[in-house]
């Protein structure tokens, strides 16, 4: 039996050459209408075949010849793929699948850059998913508004405004409130919230944490400030799905594990010399990346979403202290047995949601970056292609890794980087950015659960998607426009008042977020 590889360029091979011979065959059509007829009348009066009777043993030499000729070529590029160059043949499962067959037309492009610039006139929040079946909706309370933090809980919704005051609203979904969005902690100049169950954490520049439990009509909200240990220094960053963890300026670990108690305590199994970056939690799980590239991560990891082998007589389905992520920086040819070449490589940016965990990684050498994935993809959430209960092992997100782009300035090819990533308990989100920062537009690209149209996919279809794909456009207002393919606008100068001196600027860029079967879209203040 022939490879796989070598029937589908021979098969391609075959189609190439087939536009130089097309002539022949057609040829021979228009003859053997009337041949069998007059064959007879033409060998009576003439023994000797025509030159262009295809039955004259020239013809058949001649078609011999140029068959295997055809063979021979086909044998020859099979075993050598780079000795042909075919014609650009689109394919899903090394590129991003954009939806629209004309997303790079003169009229594509025109629609897209018309898009970016509405959006930017008609600030504001827009969402889609449960509820509305994948039509974005915009919420009319946060017309013209920016915001520092969004967060989207289980019917319970926070954000931080450009002001750093904290507004909540309750509803089966963000884009039907069953409570107007008001604001609960005023004053503390916020600017991160966490919802963790029915439990709000918000943190305040100057590094205290304010926490209440939230009612369901929000009437008897009250925050209060989360107590600490002992004297430690400034909280930088918060997080939580079980529990709510935080990091300090100096890399320390903090984490409260009684609710009832709530007191932020150092982790005592962290090590300060490792110095904490960034952390992200899942549902049961923690991760903390350091400032050297190396992920640790503690807590469930039933389904693999630690990213350490599953091996439950081992007790490793519960991971109780910070443990480095060794996974993330091997590589493997084709299976664990067979790891590539050790390269230089360290974590830039970590996500977490659900039990689903993200890690984008870099290569110090080459600069080229990529996305693992590993954890639970029953609704195809880790983003590799496969819908699978459990994954131990991180695995490549091709479509979002080793992206490159010509940098006109640099005159060089360069890694593109990804800009943000959200990740829900079924589906994801992640937006590209630029080398530098030009004013070029983020595309966004969505994968995993699509019951409730939280996708919107570009292509139209309404089934989940286990690759990331393009979001369908938005409309921004009236006279809007919707582009083939969503894309957020970069840092831009908005206009969100007038005050006494004039109007009221910001800066700020669009940012998308998702929550439980709902995506968000938002401008957030920088």
């Amino acid at each position: 039996m022939f490879p796989q590889r070598f029937l589908s360029r021979s098969r391609q091979t075959l189609s190439l050459l087939s536009r130089h011979f097309v002539s022949l065959p057609v040829r021979f059509s228009e003859n053997n209408v009337n041949s069998q007829s007059q064959h007879s009348q033409k060998n009576s009066r003439n023994d000797r075949p025509r030159p262009d009777d295809p039955y004259d043993p020239k013809w058949r030499s001649r078609g011999f010849l140029i068959g295997a000729g055809v063979a021979l070529i086909t044998i020859a590029v099979a075993a050598n793929p780079g000795s042909l160059v075919f014609p650009r043949v689109h394919n899903d499962y090394q590129q991003p699948a954009s939806g629209d067959n004309n997303d790079w037309s003169p009229e594509a492009l025109k629609a897209q850059e018309q898009s970016v610039e509405n959006a930017r006139k008609n600030v504001g929040v827009f969402a889609w998913g449960r509820d509305d079946l994948g039509t974005p909706v915009e919420l009319k309370f946060f017309k013209g508004k920016v915001f520092r933090d969004v967060s989207l809980g289980k019917e319970l919704y926070a954000a931080v405004d450009k002001n750093g005051d904290l507004i909540q609203w309750t509803g089966a979904s963000p884009i039907a409130p069953k409570s107007t969005p008001s604001v609960k902690l005023a004053g503390k100049n916020l600017i991160q919230v966490v919802i963790i169950g029915d439990q709000v954490y918000a943190l305040a520049q100057n590094g205290s944490v304010y926490g209440c439990k939230a009612s369901t009509d929000l009437k008897n909200t009250k925050f209060e400030p989360v107590k600490l240990d002992k004297k430690l220094d400034r909280i930088v960053s918060i997080a939580g799905g079980e529990q709510l963890v935080a990091i300090t300026a100096k890399g320390e670990v903090l984490a409260i594990s009684d609710s009832q108690l709530p007191i932020l305590r150092k982790l005592p199994s962290w090590n300060p010399v490792w110095r904490a970056k960034e952390i992200a939690s899942g549902s049961g799980h923690t991760l903390i990346r350091t400032s050297d590239g190396r992920v640790f991560g503690f807590g469930a990891n039933v389904l693999g979403q630690l990213g350490i082998d599953l091996d439950l007589s081992a007790s490793l389905a519960h991971v109780p202290k910070p443990t480095e992520i060794k996974s993330i920086h091997i590589q493997y040819k084709s299976s664990p047995k067979d790891p590539a070449p050790a390269k230089r490589t360290a974590c830039k940016k970590i996500a977490a949601g659900g039990d689903t965990s993200f890690f984008l990684m870099e290569d110090l050498d080459s600069g080229e970056t990529q996305l693992l994935s590993c954890g639970t993809g029953l609704y195809g959430q880790l983003g590799h292609g496969s819908y699978v209960h459990a994954q131990s092992r991180p695995v490549e997100v091709r479509h979002l890794s080793n992206l490159k782009m010509y940098d006109e300035k640099a005159r060089k090819v360069v890694p593109i980087p990804i800009h943000s990533l959200s990740v829900s308990n079924s589906h994801c989100a992640a937006s590209l950015g630029a080398v530098a920062d030009d004013g070029s537009p983020r595309d966004v690209y969505v994968w995993g659960h699509n019951m409730f149209g939280q996708l919107r996919r570009a292509d139209g279809k309404k089934g989940a998607s286990n690759v990331p794909v393009n979001v369908k456009g938005i409309v921004y207002g009236a006279e809007g426009v919707e582009a083939g393919r969503l894309e957020l606008a970069p840092r831009s100068k908005l206009t969100v008042g007038k005050g006494w001196f004039g109007d009221i600027k910001v800066q700020a860029e669009q940012q998308v977020v998702c929550g439980d079967d709902v995506t968000l879209v938002y401008w957030k203040a920088l």
